[in-house]
C-alpha cells in the first residue's frame, strides 16, 4: 500500500514502516549482487526503474518504457 517492507520469517508482526517508498508495479533483486530494482508505472506515461543497494539506498533510476514490470539479469 505505501512501498515495499521488509519482513524477516521469524517476526510475527507486520513492519510498519516501508524499506522503499515506492509503490511497484515490478520488483527484481539481482541473485548476483542483492540490488534491488523496483519498476513503477501509471498506465499514462513511461514508468521509472529504481535502483537500490541491499541497504535499500537508492543508487539511481531511469526513465523506461510503459508499465514496466520485470528486469533480464544476463
Amino acid at each position: 500500500e505505501n512501498g515495499v517492507y521488509e519482513m524477516k520469517s521469524s517476526n510475527s508482526e507486520v513492519p510498519s514502516t516501508p524499506v522503499i517508498n515506492k509503490i511497484p508495479y515490478g520488483l527484481d533483486i539481482n541473485p548476483e549482487n542483492g540490488n534491488i530494482y523496483c519498476l513503477t508505472a501509471d498506465f499514462e506515461t513511461k514508468g521509472f526503474v529504481y535502483r537500490y543497494d541491499s541497504e535499500y539506498q537508492l543508487k539511481d533510476s531511469v526513465r523506461v518504457g510503459y508499465n514496466p514490470n520485470a528486469v533480464v539479469f544476463e
